[in-house]
């Protein structure tokens, strides 16, 4: 999982919100891929967290709140070190 903000994005390219999540998924067995993109609005970005069904998903959600104040509802703990 990456962040994206597009605060210094040009105008003809800006998405509809100013910061998008982008998750990578790969099934290693079938050599798939999917990637999931969610837009997140400025004033309340916040979005379920993934750590329930991907444990290590954790981090990156931790990494994000603290560089982009992005809350995951459902995180165990945002503010562990």
């Amino acid at each position: 999982m990456t962040c994206v903000d597009h605060l210094a994005t040009p105008a003809l390219e800006k998405p509809p919100e100013r910061y998008e999540l982008v998750y990578q998924l790969r099934d290693m067995t079938s050599r798939r891929e999917l990637r999931v993109r969610v837009h997140l609005p400025e004033g309340n970005p916040r979005l379920a967290s993934a750590h329930d069904i991907y444990a290590p998903a954790g981090w990156d959600e931790r990494e994000t709140w603290d560089m982009f104040g992005i809350q995951f509802e459902g995180h165990p703990d945002l503010t562990a070190s």
